[in-house]
This record gives structure tokens, sequence and C-alpha cells, in this order.
């Protein structure tokens, strides 16, 4: 457990701590939270002179045939950043059902939430402090979490309120009052339709998470732009369906370095968010400097015969926020220029696409993740448009996107993992496009202390590599499950299977043993029923398991 006196970080820039500097805007972090106090910093100027270079389009191993620069700076020495003090969002509070716990995974630590009598979602450790028994299979009775095995119960600060084994009132009183019977809590708190949790368990945790910033960007609090389960109001457009959350088997810094690669998305996902005939250089520029509290920004521009030149910007805040945002005027047919499933901002709108890559446990991270537009001109047309379109349909394009990353990306990090880990003597990276990847590499290695400074419950080693595609594409378990809106769709779909194979199975029998039926009638209710079959048939794997073959697309 790293706590914020170890702090000793690297640092190639200083913005003030809650008053960030954002591409150009100010981030004030919102609510009843202030400044979290740092410890002492050391820098490491050398990191800071190279770093610059290094993003701006230069590669970063050599290339003798191109006799370009070659980043040969060494890493720092890994400095600690506080990655368990700090907010991490970890599911969206409309889609969390108020009748029973949920458990979830951070870090490695496995705990749950659930909701007290005052309506506040509370964290807990995943074990009963009577015998481990995980709570997560617990009961949501009168406000208290309920232990399925003994029937112990707890309050929402984690009090115990009763042990029915005990003898007598007075014995009952003691077992109560004793800490020990205490269930372990973390800190949460809820903004931006998101329900957060403050990892670290210390005996001064409390104190300091009421004291720290939620990173939470303002656009998020406007209206309209995080809009919880539906497309809202306000200043922003929500166009994606509100948040979607997805655990992903990679990494949390996989994740981040591949929302930061503007040069993929024509590729990887070809026919999605684009197509491989359009795709373009880009130039990524660092703006600014990196920092380890503010991360950095940058922008990125395109320009070709096929398309001109687009004003974008990529940004990291730690410890695990993206933004890319593509100013007015410029969609266009690059990344995030066709929008889910078939409609766009007017031209006067910037469209933002952001999230959280959350460390979940090793080798998985749990994606959420929203897109926006500013509610322009065409705001009322838009809104009344998305309304048409249910979420969960909104929620299979984001997935189908995701799954032409998602097997490349788990082989990646393994790959690298057996590679010794350096990103600097695996990757090859030659052109601009990759700057903002080398920028969080730098950040995430040289100054946040790399994979080995993350404070994994258990030990941080990747599990193998999965071959099964079936695991790997697993809708189900990654999100639908937990997503109302498409367990709700999977659940109209496979009724509506079992309903057309019934119908046509029942006016089959019609025609045979009942006489007098037209057998016209009966061939049309028995063809809709098997159309209705396999109807549903289609739309079941798109929320269970859909195949992706690269070669064929």
């Amino acid at each position: 457990m790293i706590g914020p006196a170890a702090r000793s970080p690297s640092r190639l820039a200083a913005p003030a701590i809650g008053n960030r500097a954002i591409a150009g805007r100010s981030w004030s972090r919102p609510g009843r939270l202030s400044a979290q106090p740092l410890a002492a910093q050391r820098s490491d100027r050398a990191a800071a002179r190279a770093a610059p270079a290094a993003i701006n389009g230069s590669p970063t191993k050599p290339s003798p045939d191109a006799g370009a620069h070659t980043d040969t700076a060494a890493a720092a020495s890994p400095s600690a950043y506080p990655w368990l003090q700090q907010w991490y969002p970890v599911a969206v509070a409309a889609d969390l059902p108020t009748d029973r716990p949920h458990p979830f995974t951070l870090f490695g630590r496995q705990l749950v939430l659930w909701r007290d009598a005052a309506g506040a979602w509370r964290c807990f450790q995943d074990a009963c402090p009577h015998r481990l028994a995980p709570l997560s299979e617990g009961r949501v009775v009168e406000g208290q979490l309920v232990c399925s095995y003994h029937g112990w119960s707890f309050e929402g600060t984690g009090k115990c309120t009763r042990v029915p084994q005990a003898m007598d009132e007075r014995s009952e009183a003691a077992a109560c009052g004793s800490r020990r019977a205490c269930a372990a809590t973390q800190p949460t708190a809820e903004a931006a339709g998101l329900v957060w949790v403050w990892p670290d368990a210390s005996p001064g945790a409390p104190e300091q998470a009421a004291a720290a910033p939620l990173p939470v960007h303002p656009d998020l609090l406007a209206g309209g732009a995080g809009g919880g389960a539906t497309p809202g109001s306000g200043s922003f457009v929500n166009i994606g369906g509100g948040w979607l959350v997805r655990e992903c088997p990679y990494g949390f810094d996989t994740m981040i370095e591949n929302i930061l690669d503007p040069g993929h998305v024509m590729w990887a996902p070809h026919g999605l968010l684009g197509r491989r005939e359009d795709a373009v250089p880009y130039a990524v520029k660092l703006q600014g400097e990196i920092s380890l509290e503010g991360g950095f920004a940058t922008s990125l521009g395109a320009s070709s015969r096929k398309l001109e030149v687009q004003r974008r910007s990529l940004e990291f805040r730690p410890p695990c926020f993206v933004r890319q945002t593509i100013a007015p005027g410029e969609l266009g047919p690059g990344p995030t220029g066709w929008l889910p499933p078939c409609h766009a901002p007017s031209k006067g709108s910037s469209l933002v696409t952001c999230g959280y890559a959350v460390p979940s446990r090793p080798g998985h991270c749990l994606l959420v993740t929203t897109s926006y537009a500013e509610a322009g001109s065409g705001a009322g047309g838009l809104r009344a448009a998305l309304g048409l379109v249910p979420r969960w349909l909104l929620h299979v394009y984001t997935q189908e996107v995701l799954d032409g990353d998602l097997i490349l990306l788990h082989g990646q990090e393994r790959r690298l993992e057996k590679a010794g880990g350096s990103w600097r003597s695996a990757f090859f990276m030659p052109t601009p496009s990759d700057g903002a990847v080398v920028a969080f590499r730098r950040w995430f290695d040289d100054m946040a202390g790399g994979v080995g400074g993350l404070p994994w419950a258990g030990g941080g080693g990747l599990p193998p590599e999965e071959e099964s595609k079936e695991k790997l594409l697993d809708r189900l378990h990654q999100h639908t499950q937990h997503c109302p809106s498409c367990s709700a769709a999977l659940a109209r779909a496979r009724t509506g299977q079992r309903a057309g194979l019934g119908l046509a199975a029942a006016a089959t029998a019609a025609a045979a043993w009942l006489p007098g039926t037209p057998p016209a009638l009966s061939a049309a209710v028995a063809l809709g029923g098997v159309a209705l079959a396999g109807l549903a048939s289609w739309v079941e794997p798109l929320f269970v398991f859909k195949d992706y073959f690269h070669a064929e697309r």
C-alpha cells in the first residue's frame, strides 16, 4: 500500500492541485472536495529535458535507414504514485438495483457496493468479519446489509447491528460493540451519474478522501454529457446511450494507450468508425509539459488529399481519465467521424469521447466511457432522434468497436511482458502519430512507477494469454449482465425466440389435427413464428458473444 508520505515523484510540470489547466481551459474538480496535500516531490530533470523531443514525433527505437533521432533516455528511478489514494468510478448509479449488493474488484481488492437506508451508496470489503463469507452474497434488508451465512447485519458505517447467535441482548450488544465486528468500509461518492470508490483502507482514508477532489471534468456536470442512462438535456447532448461500463481482458495502461492512439482507428475497427481506405497520418504534438498530478494534453492534426486538416486534442489526466475532443467543423471521415448508429452533431458542435480505464485486477480493466456533443443549433432535433434509439442499440455499437481492438490488445500486452516489459526496447514507433502513446508511457514508467508500482492485492502478474474467443469477447459477463438496458433486451430476444418457435409449432399442429383450419393461415402463422425466432436468434449474440474476424472485414 502506497501512502502520501511515500510520494517522491518525478515531474515535468506542477499544475495547481484542484484547479488544473486542461487543454486551454480550467478544470476545477467539483463538489464538497478540496485539494489533497502533497508530500515533498523529487524532480527528474533528465526526463524533463528528454520528454518533449521524444513525444513530438521522434521514434523510440533506432532506425538504421531513417537516421531519425532515437529516444535513448534511461528510465527515471521509479517514483511512487499514490494509486490507492484516488477516486475511481466503478458503476453507473442508475444501473444498480438497490435491493441487492454488487460485487466488484478494484486493484485486485474484492469489494461490494450496496445502498443504505439513507439512499447513499456504501462500499465494504467483500468479507464478513465473522468468518469472511462474501457479503456480496448477502441481502439488503431495511437499509442494512445482511450476511447470508449467519445473518450478521451491518449499517452503512460498517457497524454491526445484529448477531443472531448471541445468547441474550447483553451478549449481542457486547459483540456488536466490538471493533472486530465492524465491516471494513471504503469511502464512496456519487457524481456525474457514477458511483466512485476510494480504494485505500488505512485509518486516515475517510478524512483524506473527503479532502480529495473527484476527477470529473466540468462538462460531465453541465447536463447532458454524462447523461446517466439517458441522453439528457442542458449544455451537451449525450450520443452514446449514457455511460457504458465493460470489463476488458487487458490492463488499464493498455486501454489508455489504445484510446490515445489515433493511428489505429481506421484499421482495427474497420467499417465502424471509419475505413482503411480513408486512413491518414496524424501529427501528435505535446501541449505544455507532462506532470505527475496533471498528466498531459496533446494536439493532433491530419492533412492529406483525402482529408483537410483536422483540429483535435487528446488528453490524459491521472489516474485514469482520457478525453478526445474534435473541434467544431472538423467532423469528417476521421476517428469518431461517424457516430453511432448513423447520426452526427451539427457542424458547429464539438464532439467529445471520454472515459476512465479503471484498474480492476491484473490483466483486466473496467472501461467507463461516454460520448457527447455540444448542444448547438440542432440540439433539439438530435435529442429527439436519440430519444427514438434504444440505449441497448447504442451500447451494441460501442461493443462492436471495442471488440475490434480487444483481441489485439490482449495479445499485445502479453507479448510485451514476454519481451521483458520495456516498451522502449520492444516497441518501434517512428511516426508522430504515436506521440500521445509515448507521452503516456513516459508518465506511467518514468514518473508513476510503472507496472511494478501498481499496488495489486495478491500480486500483479498477468494471467496466461486467453486463446478462446468466446471468453475474450464475452459480452454477457463483461457488460450485458450489469447493464439493465442490454439485459432486458437480451431477455426479450430470448422470449421472442421461444415464442416464435412455439407459434410455429402450434400452427403446424393446428393444421394437422384441427379439421377446417385454413392451410394458408396455418402456413402464414408458422412462417411468422419461424421469422420471429430467426430474428431473435440473430439479436441474441449481440449481447452474449459475437465473433470478430479482422481478415474478413
